[in-house]
């Protein structure tokens, strides 16, 4: 994947996993932008002094009137408190209480993911995993979405940390063409092709912005925005589900770190996770999938551009900054 980079011209690259292509225009950084349409704000203001509890918020401690009927939760090493709970969401995007959950990821309002202790962000993947799990196995879910917003131009409509699970009935036609690529290259070649995409990305180095014995995390050859980083497990898993006991801290220290490296360079970013369609156990939910071609992974992709007119009529995403300057960027921040 290793090409010569040129910032005086236009270049055009394709998503290995799902085909899509992304034009990179490096001119575009010097376009000149309205201050108040900025997104990119410094870490330490972006954070700021958190309230510990606010009175409207519904998912503060003492605010419990204003949820749904809390599912379960985990207490907090006093056993008067909880460290993360879970709830079904109270306007969901889809019918069905089981189908779409919200994991409240702290009691503190306005604390980010990031600050959380790597034993508190433990228990929040494992609060992911498991509501993931439980909204998969329910009734007619052929794809599970885990997605968490932070900031407004990243979605969130509450400060409150949290990420929502979404059990829904189709499988998006970008889940199609990438799951449809990965077969194909796992019939021809005989490999996984994330597992190929680490090697190369491992082998040439210019991309990964960290790796651990468990996880390597790197922006993608071709990245749809700046900074945009793929968090992906080293053991091939297809599914979320697969994720065992022992990785689940390894998982969240990487996770950890690559947030706070992000969160410099952005207040508004999107993490998604990216597992395999349920279409092979449609007939058990509950069915962990096994598949040599497919491979779970995490997105974090921070909110510093925004699709326009050229996006919206060609379905192409620009990219103002070339991946290798973005990893070696996220690389030279501090990390957890």
């Amino acid at each position: 994947m290793t090409a010569a980079w040129s910032d005086d011209c236009t270049t055009y690259r394709r998503n290995p996993l799902t085909g899509d292509v992304v034009l990179y225009a490096p001119g575009r950084e010097q376009r000149p932008q309205s201050p108040a349409h900025l997104t990119v704000r410094p870490s330490a203001v972006a954070h700021g002094p958190a309230a510990k509890v606010d009175p409207e918020c519904p998912f503060c401690p003492g605010n419990e009137h204003l949820l749904p009927p809390i599912l379960w939760e985990v207490p907090d090493s006093t056993g008067g408190g909880w460290l993360t709970r879970v709830v079904p969401n109270k306007y969901p995007i889809v019918p069905g209480a089981e189908r779409h959950l919200v994991v409240i990821e702290t009691p503190l309002h306005g604390q980010a993911l990031e600050d959380l202790t790597p034993a508190h962000l433990e228990t929040a993947v494992r609060s992911y995993q498991r509501a993931f799990a439980e909204v998969s196995a329910a009734g007619g879910v052929l794809y599970t979405v885990l997605f968490r917003n932070q900031g407004v131009a990243g979605g969130a409509s509450l400060a409150h940390p949290h990420t929502q699970v979404v059990g829904i009935d189709v499988v998006p036609d970008r889940v199609r063409r990438r799951e449809a690529r990965s077969h194909r290259h796992q019939r021809t070649i005989g490999r996984c092709l994330l597992c190929d995409m680490v090697a190369t990305e491992e082998a040439e180095g210019g991309r990964l912005v960290t790796a651990t014995p468990g996880f390597v995390a790197f922006v993608p050859w071709a990245a749809e925005v700046p900074c945009d980083t793929w968090i992906v497990p080293r053991r091939h898993q297809a599914d979320f589900r697969e994720l065992r006991d022992g990785e689940v801290s390894g998982m969240a220290a990487v996770l950890r770190d690559v947030l706070t490296r992000v969160g410099a360079v952005s207040s508004a970013y999107n993490v998604t996770l990216e597992s395999c369609s349920l279409l092979r156990g449609a007939s058990r939910g509950d069915e962990v999938i096994q598949d040599p071609a497919l491979h779970w992974f995490l997105r974090v992709r921070p909110r510093t551009t925004a699709a326009a007119g050229f996006e919206v009529a060609t379905g192409i995403s620009i990219n103002p900054s070339p991946p290798e300057r973005d990893a070696a960027r996220l690389r030279g921040l501090p990390g957890a």
